[in-house]
């Protein structure tokens, strides 16, 4: 296996991306601006929220060619008592949905593949390795994080290798400030564990923060592609906007994904916006 840096990123029509956020940023919904017909694994150890309602209906700005608003996204996962959409709480079943992804994405015509959240599934991974330690403590052994690496990695590396744009979503871990020891100074970046914190966003396209406030009312919810405040973001494309709508499939555009697609520059100008327009809208002012 390759591990492919920012300037090494292989060639491809179809878009890796991911985007990292705190609870309640929205990320799932803007996840459902993937091109559809969309594949979801959901994964959350402990399976408490519904799914489903973040991946269907929601308003576009850009619908591509043969796509509805009312597209629903094939869904990988459990379901509770209520017969509700929930997450994956196990890697046996983790690991099924991969297998069965990789066996069916062409039969169902899949034009992108979502894994909502990475931060659930190490949590899931590390519980399938826990064991009581000497004090009864649930423990990881050092070599089996060494396994939970190789499986992320697989995981990953087998995702990508389908022709289909693939979307990883994760929790927020903030940024560590320590004036007197910088050496305890962190930034902040994607919820993972050790080395996937950097090697995941290194092996997509870019790696965006979304961020959602409430000026006046009404939410404002935003993609940010470049370092701020600490907080590690990434464009390995050098095409996005320091902060971009929560539209994947128009980021995608904005890339180069979808080049021969005759659509595309009408795409870009339809979004295409001042800086002044810009700065009226973080503020919650309407800009004709």
């Amino acid at each position: 296996m390759k591990v492919y840096t920012g300037a090494t990123l292989p060639k491809t029509t179809h878009g890796r991306l991911m985007v990292f956020g705190a609870t309640g940023a929205g990320k799932s919904t803007t996840a459902s601006t993937m091109p559809g017909p969309r594949l979801v694994i959901g994964i959350d150890p402990n399976a408490p929220v519904p799914l489903r309602r973040s991946y269907e209906d929601v308003p576009r700005k850009y619908m591509p060619k043969g796509e509805t608003s009312r597209m629903p996204a094939i869904m990988l996962g459990n379901e509770d008592a209520k017969g509700n959409f929930i997450g994956l709480t196990a890697w046996d079943g983790v690991a099924q949905a991969i297998d069965w992804t990789m066996s069916n994405w062409e039969k169902h015509k899949i034009k992108s593949v979502v894994v909502d959240n990475l931060t659930h599934l190490v949590e899931v991974l590390k519980r399938h390795f826990q064991k009581p330690d000497k004090n009864g403590q649930p423990s990881i052994h050092i070599r089996d994080w060494g396994i939970i690496s190789d499986r992320l990695a697989d995981m990953r590396y087998r995702l990508h290798q389908l022709p289909v744009h693939v979307c990883w979503l994760a929790g927020f871990r903030p940024p560590r400030i320590d004036e007197e020891d910088q050496s305890k100074s962190r930034d902040g970046g994607p919820d993972l564990s050790g080395q996937q914190a950097w090697v995941f966003p290194s092996n997509c396209h870019c790696s965006l923060l979304q961020t959602r406030k409430t000026i006046n009312g009404k939410d404002f919810v935003r993609l940010h592609s470049q370092p701020h405040d600490h907080i590690e973001c990434k464009d390995n494309t050098g095409r996005l906007g320091a902060t971009e709508s929560a539209d994947l499939t128009f980021i995608m555009a904005k890339m180069g994904f979808f080049g021969e697609d005759p659509e595309v520059p009408t795409i870009l100008k339809a979004y295409e916006k001042t800086d002044a327009q810009r700065k009226a809208e973080a503020l919650g002012v309407v800009v004709s």
